[in-house]
């Protein structure tokens, strides 16, 4: 009944391992060779599973078909020594530089336990289809004292390198040794049922598990310093495009007001200084400062056109709140750039900041010629600010950005951030 019992579980255990293997092969080419050798690990386990489980399940009567299945099973799990000896040592090799002599007596001592085991097994017990016959010949007790020295160097192999690891993965790879051990010896001690083989698929699950926890958190990390870098690529675009549009409005003054042009570079450099932080940085900022940035920006543009252009706040969020670096900013310098030149009223433009249950919202408003974002004549190119806005709210802060706009009326643009993301 004992076995029946063990034969079942190992056959359900199986199964989960399939869909391991499965997931696996869905997931596609392993990129690292450590992940590939793992899935290789799976396989082998998931066979040893469907051999030993089905060596117990199958009835007594079919001796030979018994037989042939323990005959697998042991030598997949020769081969799934080998195969984590050598999984080990990547892991290790990869974090430091470790002799491949340990590799080679690994895989010599499982490739020889395997050996003695199957050779036993295959002349003796085949022969006599008798249990009691293979467990009487020597052949048995080397193929198990070179299995224990494999999983022996093992521990000695990864305490010698423990710390490459963090503590809780070093000392799951050790149990994953010393327990089916321990397993081994109680049984040989006390009897019972044979639960080594299950005992080492459930260490198996354990490091398979741990290892995709690792390879997301690798994920996690790898996508982090991507939208790092992709921020700071939008930063570096930000910068040249507010410096044209400056530079091109001390351009247009010096022909047409030399006086203004010269208080103008005054400005733009007491502004660079006060806000040379947010222009390099891709942290978020308070709305504050934030609004400060967009003061100064008018205050330059306003010298250039004077009352053709006309911005109001209405700020009635009480407390501060963070934003990505020249987000309203650039709302700002879309409106003046599609609204001055193209009106024949003076533009007026509003920033209003708002405050609700599970959000913030800042609303920049116009009353000019109602630019609809993503539509462009043909020589005119699609605005940057914009498109880097978007991605950037998304990136640093979780928000959105939604513009709207009618001809001849204006348009409305509203970044929201919401609470969870402060």
């Amino acid at each position: 009944m004992s076995n029946l019992i063990v034969g079942t579980a190992e056959i359900v255990s199986a199964i989960f391992f399939c869909v391991c293997v499965v997931a696996g092969l869905m997931s596609g080419k392993a990129e690292r060779i450590y992940d590939h050798v793992f899935f290789e690990v799976l396989v082998d386990m998931l066979f040893i599973l469907v051999t030993q489980g089905s060596y117990y399940l199958i009835p007594e009567k079919l001796i030979q078909a018994k037989y042939i299945m323990l005959l697998l099973s042991s030598g997949a799990y020769y081969v799934l020594l080998a195969l984590f000896s050598y999984y080990l040592w990547i892991l290790i090799k990869e974090r430091s530089n470790i002799n491949k002599a340990w590799c080679i007596i690994e895989i010599i001592l499982a490739l020889m336990g395997g050996g003695f085991w199957i050779y036993g097994l295959f002349t003796d017990g085949i022969a006599s289809c008798n249990v009691l016959v293979l467990l009487g010949r020597w052949w048995y007790l080397p193929g198990q004292i070179l299995g224990y020295a494999v999983a022996i160097v093992d521990i000695i192999m990864l305490a010698a390198h423990i710390k490459l690891f963090e503590k809780s993965q070093g000392l799951m790879y050790i149990a994953y040794f010393v327990i089916p051990i321990i397993v081994s010896v109680i049984r040989a001690v006390f009897g019972g049922p044979n639960l080594l083989i299950m005992c080492i698929a459930l260490m198996v699950f354990i490091v398979y598990m741990l290892e995709r926890v690792e390879n997301q958190r690798r994920f996690l990390t790898q996508k982090s310093k991507l939208a790092e870098a992709e921020l700071n690529l939008m930063i570096q675009q930000v910068q040249p495009h507010f410096m044209y549009n400056v530079f091109n409005s001390i351009y247009y003054l010096c022909e047409s007001d030399p006086k203004t042009a010269q208080e103008a570079i005054g400005e733009f450099s007491d502004y660079f200084r006060a806000n040379l932080g947010a222009l390099t940085s891709s942290e978020p900022i308070s709305i504050e400062k934030e609004i400060d940035s967009v003061k100064g920006y008018v205050s330059l543009e306003k010298l250039r056109f004077e009352d053709r252009l006309n911005v109001d706040y209405d700020l009635q969020v009480e407390d501060s709140f963070l934003i990505p670096p020249l987000a309203v900013r650039s709302l700002v310098e879309n409106s003046v750039k599609h609204g001055v030149d193209k009106t024949d009223h003076p533009l007026h433009v509003t920033v209003a900041t708002r405050e609700y249950p599970d959000r913030y919202e800042i609303v920049v408003s116009d009353d000019g010629p109602g630019y609809r974002y993503g539509v462009f004549s043909d020589n005119e190119r699609k605005h940057i600010g914009i498109e880097n806005l978007r991605r950037r709210l998304e990136l640093i802060s979780g928000g959105t950005l939604e513009i709207s706009g009618q001809p001849n009326k204006g348009t409305v643009a509203v970044i929201t951030l919401k609470k969870e993301y402060m």
